[in-house]
């Protein structure tokens, strides 16, 4: 077992981000942050800038495909890239209906 002294605020604030996450405990939350680590703001900002160089390559592929005369192709290349740029917002955490109302138009 292992021990540690916290203030009061920052046990609240423990707290408030264990039941965020939908952690059953304050000791569950800080299991999993200490043996799986958290994601800091530099890996997110690599995760999204991976989603959008992948989007990127999916798009440079849709008009090579489009000016090879592979239209249907070229077409599905652009899907997947809106899905890609989809996750990027859910990665984001921007809000679902703007997501929907993006891929719509």
């Amino acid at each position: 077992m292992i021990s540690l002294r916290v203030t009061e605020r920052e046990r609240a604030t423990a707290r408030r981000l264990a039941e965020a996450q939908g952690y059953d405990s304050v000791s569950a939350w800080i299991r999993d942050r200490v043996l799986h680590g958290d994601a800091t703001p530099q890996a997110q900002a690599r995760v999204v800038g991976s989603l959008g160089r992948i989007g990127g390559w999916l798009n440079e592929a849709a008009q090579a495909l489009e000016a090879a005369g592979a239209a249907p192709e070229a077409q599905l290349y652009r899907g997947r890239s809106g899905e890609v740029a989809a996750m990027q917002r859910r990665f984001l955490g921007q809000d679902a209906e703007l997501i929907e109302d993006d891929d719509a138009g």
